[in-house]
């Protein structure tokens, strides 16, 4: 439920469209006051009625006041004096005072002046009305003739209403004490024990059950209801304030280089909704529009560049302004263009190409007898970073470089104690890539000359 505005019973605006209506009702059967839906008579939420409210207690009133800060309820059939100012969400007591004699009817106005002033039926004989909780009373307010029965119900407004002997509903002023009715016209039942006024509708309870809802100025019935779980005797009508918005996003989304975004959400058809950037809605609203074009396209607000804000928004309508929104949104304009973007280097291709290599003073022809020399050279852009020179698994030179392109040196390869035959020595060069090439070459080592032979006589 929106937040109250508005009282119980007597206080809607006239012409109040758009506010929602919540209206209560004492139900003896349950010993509990129902907030009830008058369109199909559902009990929507309910809580205990003090003083242990009973199923034969029916001479009861109910309104609101304070302007919806409480409402205020009598049980005449325990006691005829007794108010009580109820919290209307909770139905907690928050106070008692003492009123004139009463059979069942209440009703709560505010006067141009603020003034309060309460309004209790004697049943069948007179209106009282009192000044305040406790203050002086007036005896015989409105048409005293016929007399008026158990029902009464208004608007704060100026606009009261009760159930008469006669089993007619009249309208009085509630500020000018008038013998003369200001409107009167028939109701669907006779049984009628509950009035209520929310500037648009007024709603009539029965005795049997049944639940309408009146033309206020012609008594013509516009829908018709049975309550679910038993009589009404004694309504009242809270008027709330519309629900604070919800949904609240941007278009374009967040962030985005846009100084005018435009702000949507959901919020009650009919109110008028307001923008904010301050997380209690306070301040000047930075955009403003129907609930429709909330919806969409949105209303447009304007940011700086390179902003972050936050929108909050309240929803407006004819019985006030609700909360400020728990929903948000976070919106974030980016005007910055990204750096210019800085050529970055290529990627260079891997080297795959082998080291050259060659390997002078080994002879084709010919054997070694004792030892050898070779001559190697390499050579290689992607620079020289090892030579090794091997005979069979024999490593015989290992030769480490650095950011050399070429290489010549020489290596002498001794044959002592090899057999005799054909032998293969190898070079392996490395680049700094990694790439080997490796280059292999044969020699002979000499057979050993035989001693010749010496003869002895």
């Amino acid at each position: 439920m929106g937040g109250v505005v508005a009282m119980l019973s007597f206080l809607g605006l006239a012409g109040a469209a758009s506010a929602k209506t919540n209206l209560y009702g004492v139900q003896p059967s349950t010993g509990n006051i129902v907030r009830v839906d008058p369109s199909s008579g559902n009990v929507l939420s309910s809580f205990a009625a003090p003083d242990a409210l009973a199923a034969g207690n029916t001479s009861v009133g109910l309104s609101g006041a304070e302007e919806g800060a409480s409402l205020i309820y009598i049980n005449s059939n325990i006691d005829t004096s007794r108010i009580y100012r109820l919290d209307p969400t909770t139905g907690a007591v928050l106070s008692q005072h003492t009123a004139s004699n009463s059979t069942g009817g209440l009703s709560f106005q505010t006067g141009a002046a603020g003034e309060k002033f309460i309004y209790l039926l004697d049943g069948e004989f007179d209106i009282h009305r009192q000044t305040g909780f406790g203050g002086g009373q007036s005896f015989f307010w409105g048409p005293d003739s016929p007399g008026p029965r158990q029902a009464a119900g208004g608007d704060d407004q100026g606009r009261e209403f009760a159930f008469y002997t006669d089993n007619q509903i009249r309208e009085y002023d509630p500020f000018t004490d008038n013998d003369t009715a200001l409107r009167t016209f028939s109701p669907p039942a006779t049984d009628v024990r509950g009035l209520a006024f929310d500037g648009s509708n007024l709603y009539v309870s029965t005795a049997s059950g049944a639940l309408y809802t009146l033309d206020p100025d012609t008594g013509a019935v516009r829908t018709t209801a049975t309550v679910s779980s038993g009589a009404l005797f004694g309504l009242g009508v809270i008027l709330s304030v519309p629900d604070a918005p919800v949904d609240l996003s941007t278009t374009p989304a967040s962030p985005a280089n846009d100084n005018a975004p435009r702000i949507t959400g959901t919020a009650e058809p009919g109110s008028t909704v307001e923008v904010f950037t301050t997380d209690d809605c306070s301040g000047t609203p930075v955009a403003t529009g129907t609930a429709a074009d909330f919806a969409t396209p949105g209303l447009t607000a304007t940011v700086p560049d390179n902003s972050t804000t936050t929108f909050y928004a309240t929803a407006t309508d004819a019985e006030g302004t609700s909360e400020c929104s728990t929903s948000n949104v976070t919106y974030r304009e980016d005007s910055t263009r990204p750096p210019q973007p800085q050529p970055q280097p290529q990627p260079q291709p891997a080297d795959t190409t082998r080291p050259r290599a060659r390997v002078a003073g080994v002879r084709a022809a010919g054997c070694v007898r004792r030892a050898f020399s070779v001559r190697v050279t390499t050579r290689d852009t992607g620079g020289i970073h090892l030579v090794r020179v091997t005979r069979g698994a024999r490593v015989l030179t290992t030769r480490r470089f650095a950011d050399r392109t070429s290489v010549s040196f020489t290596v002498r390869i001794r044959v002592r104690g090899l057999r005799a035959g054909r032998h293969q020595m190898a070079m392996v060069v490395f680049d700094d890539a990694g790439n080997g090439r490796t280059v292999r070459r044969t020699f002979r080592v000499c057979a050993r000359r035989q001693p010749e032979p010496r003869f002895t006589g």
